[in-house]
């Protein structure tokens, strides 16, 4: 409950435990518990950290330079434009690209795709809200 956003109901749950197993007067089970929660807590925090590292600042217009791993049925195309979800190759985080076919040939190639495929990307990244509009 702590970890879905309910703090006091979870940290009073959290008590309760400790309390009950406190009670039981068995220091072999009290101290299984303790290295659980901080094995748990160290866990947690190490997660939190990693995904703060990761999070763009709202106005975050970066270059990057990425290899990505594209799925044929994923790309779609309206007029030159094309719009697909990839994954970074590397950290297999999932991007969403857009872009624009520069040539009809190029276009051409893009209706024709039926393998998953691996681009070299460089572009920039843009931040959106939550309602999927530009900030």
């Amino acid at each position: 409950m702590i970890v879905g956003g309910h703090f006091w109901g979870g940290l009073g749950l959290l008590g309760l435990t400790l309390g009950r197993i406190l009670a039981l007067r068995n220091w072999k089970v009290a101290l299984m518990a303790v290295i659980a929660v901080g094995g748990f807590s160290g866990y947690l925090l190490g997660r939190e950290q990693q995904i703060n590292r990761r999070q763009l600042p709202i106005d975050a217009n970066q270059s990057v330079n990425v290899a990505l791993r594209i799925q044929p049925d994923a790309v779609v195309l309206r007029g030159a434009a094309y719009y697909l979800v990839a994954q970074n190759v590397q950290t297999g985080e999932w991007m969403s690209v857009r872009g624009y076919a520069k040539s009809a040939v190029e276009l051409h190639a893009l209706q024709r795709l039926q393998q998953p495929q691996i681009w070299q990307v460089a572009g920039r990244t843009t931040a959106r809200n939550p309602t999927g509009d530009k900030c």
